[in-house]
């Protein structure tokens, strides 16, 4: 696998559990706290990526490489669930890119990891680093109904889990997910590439 360097270029226009959805969930109905909710969405939506190593809502990313695989013919997109590549470019030795034609390759997003399938070795960058970019869009879908629920649930799960111990001095990201999250995304993780 190249060294391959991810890039967020557009979020998701939602997150997987509305606004509204997370201040019932937490009952909450103070405004001094709506910054909150929106802060604890947002980062549970992340987390949950994180440990699936899946895009939730569709959004759009570029992958940085410094060369092609080995084989030459199949480039794993580690975004999972694949929905498209939008471009191919390649940087020449004075970094002018060019678009790789879209009938050079074919995408098997039914995979899992998505795969860029090439008919023939693409050709080699001229730039040594960073000499080929991949723009990919990812996700279940555009809207929160695509995610599948215990993704979903597992978002919420992990919102409350930290409202309610937001005054807790001690609280460290680092010692794992909740108990109860863990059997929610275990059936999503994808496999490390």
């Amino acid at each position: 696998m190249p060294f391959m360097v991810p890039v967020p270029l557009e979020p998701p226009l939602e997150e997987p559990v509305t606004f509204e959805q997370g201040k019932v969930w937490l009952r909450v109905d103070n405004p001094d706290e709506f910054d909150l909710v929106s802060t604890l969405q947002v980062a549970a939506r992340m987390i949950v990526e994180a440990e699936t190593g899946r895009r939730l809502i569709s959004q759009t990313w570029r992958l940085v490489m410094d060369a092609w695989p080995l084989d030459g013919l199949a480039l794993k997109v580690p975004l999972t669930p694949l929905i498209s590549v939008e471009a191919v470019r390649l940087f020449d030795a004075a970094s002018q890119p060019s678009l790789l034609a879209p009938d050079a390759f074919f995408v098997d997003a039914a995979s899992d990891p998505g795969r860029i399938v090439f008919a023939s070795p693409p050709p080699e960058p001229g730039r040594k680093v960073s000499g080929i970019e991949v723009d990919v869009t990812a996700g279940y879908g555009a809207s929160a109904a695509d995610v599948p629920a215990p993704l979903r649930q597992a978002v919420l799960l992990l919102m409350a889990n930290w409202y309610a111990q937001r005054d807790n001095r001690d609280l460290r990201i680092d010692k794992g997910l909740p108990a109860e999250v863990m059997p929610l995304v275990a059936p999503y993780r994808t496999r490390r590439l």
